[in-house]
């Protein structure tokens, strides 16, 4: 993932995006802060890839099973 911020910072959107969607795939998906307070991230945000590296980010969170 910190890897996937340089990417995007240095302007490499297509290399930050690969990386994101990996590190989602790989169990790395604290969603609301990727999406909402990641400032490196910024230059990802208008990519319908972004957009589903959330929605997969938010569907692993929202299934990750939580204590009672």
């Amino acid at each position: 993932f910190h890897i996937a911020e340089c990417f995007a910072m240095a302007g490499e959107v297509d290399r930050a995006l690969d990386l994101l969607e990996q590190s989602v795939r790989d169990g790395f998906y604290p969603t609301h802060f990727i999406e909402h307070h990641c400032p490196f991230m910024e230059p990802l945000k208008g990519s319908p890839r972004f957009a589903a590296a959330v929605a997969a980010s938010r569907e692993r969170c929202e299934s990750f099973p939580r204590s009672e």
